[in-house]
């Protein structure tokens, strides 16, 4: 099986790449994660926007930090999805990046998990913090700088630690750290959150302290600068 995997931005269609397009018609069987069966995904909503003759197949990818807990969920939805399992081409949008920090790696282990060989192909788009200092008008990293890329979800002081080594920090999902985040960025670092980056409608900025303040959204990144 053929599976792409390819990222659409934050749902501008003038960010989203004419190749991941053109795979998403092309293609056999389309599977769009949803956090739960009763509720469009982000990465659905986007597509089927675009592409509103798409017929899609919905998988729930649940929200939990255990990977093969997750796999083995995925995995078993996958069994019950014969138009899947016979096509020859699939296709999965997925928000953001294909290759950063993206679902389409669960879902290939999934399909593997089943005895179904995998030749992945991955089509890349905006990352979720290239999107968020593009929306903030400000250059990530420049010259000598290094950037260090940490999800939340690693907790406070693995944050801390890559905040050790890094010029500019982009912080993934800093809604897990809860109130910890307020004890990481002192008056060294210039700090800019985005919510819903790219999002018509709901992009929110919020810079300096205020923004480490009452993070409740996913769909959230934290851009630090020394």
């Amino acid at each position: 099986m053929f599976l792409t995997v390819a990222g659409l931005a934050s749902g501008n269609p003038e960010l989203i790449t004419p190749k991941a397009l053109r795979l998403a018609k092309s293609a056999e069987a389309v599977i769009v994660p949803r956090s739960r069966p009763d509720k469009e995904g982000f990465a659905e909503n986007i597509l089927l926007r675009i592409l509103p003759e798409l017929h899609v197949v919905p998988v729930v990818f649940p929200m939990e930090y255990d990977t093969s807990a997750c796999i083995d969920f995925i995995a078993e939805q996958l069994r019950k999805l014969p138009e899947v399992l016979g096509a020859g081409n699939v296709f999965f949008p997925v928000i953001g990046d294909a290759l950063l920090y993206s679902t389409g790696a669960h879902l290939i282990d999934a399909f593997r998990r089943i005895g179904v060989e995998v030749v992945p192909e991955f089509v890349a788009g905006l990352s979720a913090c290239q999107l968020a200092a593009m929306t903030a008008g400000r250059v990530l990293v420049r010259g000598e700088e290094i950037l260090g890329i940490i999800p939340g979800t690693a907790g406070v002081e693995r944050v801390r630690a890559v905040m050790g080594v890094s010029d500019v920090v982009a912080l993934y999902k800093p809604v897990a750290l809860g109130d910890g985040i307020r004890d990481l960025a002192g008056e060294d670092w210039d700090v800019v959150r985005v919510d819903f980056a790219g999002v018509d409608g709901k992009e929110k900025i919020i810079t300096g302290p205020d923004a480490l303040n009452g993070i409740d959204e996913y769909m959230s990144v934290v851009l630090l600068w020394r």
